[in-house]
C-alpha cells in the first residue's frame, strides 16, 4: 500500500467533491440554525490508519466523536469531531436553549445531538451515491467520548497492531459568532480505496496504472 498513489485527475476529482459537498452542508446548516457557518479548512491524504487520531483532537479530554459506518458497497467511515462543549452547544442551539444550558450529554439532548450527526452525514452519503452511481446502506450514528476507542470501532482494522492505510477528507467548520468548531472527516479503509480508485477510473472512462 505504500506505494499507492492518488493520481492527479483522480485527486482533483475527490477534492472538489469534498469541497462542493462540504459547501451545501455549511449552507443547510446555516439555514437550520440561522446562523453564519464557515469552512475554515478542507484536506485530503492517504496516511496510516494509527496517524488519525491527530485528525480527531485527542489531545482535548473532551472530544466527542459520533461516526457512522457506510457498510456497503464501498466501506467507509463519516466521524464529526469536536469537544463537548460544543456538542452541548449545537444541542442548545437546536432545542432553543440558552447557550450554557446543558452541561452534560443526557436523554433530553442525545437524539437530537445525533440528529444533527445524521443530518451532516446525509449530505456526504447523498454525494458519494450521485459521484459513485451507488446506493450505500449505513448505520445509525454512535458516539464516543474517547477518540482511541471510537477508531477501534470502525470497522476498518486495528490501529496499534496493523499497518493499515486510509484515505482522509477532513473539513472544519467554524460558527463564528457561538465560538463552535467541529470537524467532519471521511475515511476509506486500503480495500475501499481500491474500489473508490476503480470505480472513478471507470466513470470516467480512465484507466488507472
Amino acid at each position: 500500500m505504500e506505494n499507492v498513489k492518488l493520481p492527479d485527475f483522480v485527486s482533483n476529482i475527490l477534492k472538489n467533491m469534498w469541497v462542493s459537498c462540504s459547501e451545501k452542508a455549511a449552507k443547510a446548516l446555516s439555514e437550520m440554525i440561522n446562523k453564519k457557518v464557515e469552512i475554515s479548512s478542507t484536506s485530503l491524504k492517504l496516511m496510516r490508519i494509527n496517524e488519525v487520531p491527530k485528525l480527531l483532537n485527542p489531545e482535548d479530554a473532551t472530544t466527542t466523536i459520533i461516526f457512522t459506518q457506510l457498510i456497503d458497497p464501498i466501506k467507509g467511515v463519516i466521524i464529526l469531531s469536536t469537544p463537548l462543549k460544543n456538542i452541548l452547544k449545537m444541542a442548545d442551539i437546536f432545542l432553543h436553549k440558552r447557550l450554557g444550558f446543558f452541561k452534560d450529554l443526557r436523554d433530553e439532548n442525545l437524539p437530537v445531538i445525533k440528529e444533527f450527526a445524521s443530518i451532516l452525514t446525509g449530505y456526504y452519503i447523498t454525494t458519494l451515491n450521485e459521484l459513485l452511481e451507488i446506493k450505500y446502506r449505513y448505520s445509525a450514528p454512535f458516539l464516543y467520548v474517547n477518540p482511541y476507542r471510537a477508531i477501534e470501532k470502525f470497522g476498518l482494522g486495528s490501529v496499534y497492531k496493523e499497518k493499515i492505510y486510509v484515505l482522509t477528507f477532513k473539513v472544519s467548520f467554524k460558527i463564528t459568532e457561538e465560538e463552535i468548531k467541529k470537524d467532519v472527516v471521511l475515511l476509506f479503509g486500503e480495500d475501499s480505496i481500491k474500489q473508490l480508485l476503480e470505480k472513478i477510473s471507470k466513470k470516467i472512462k480512465f484507466d488507472i496504472e
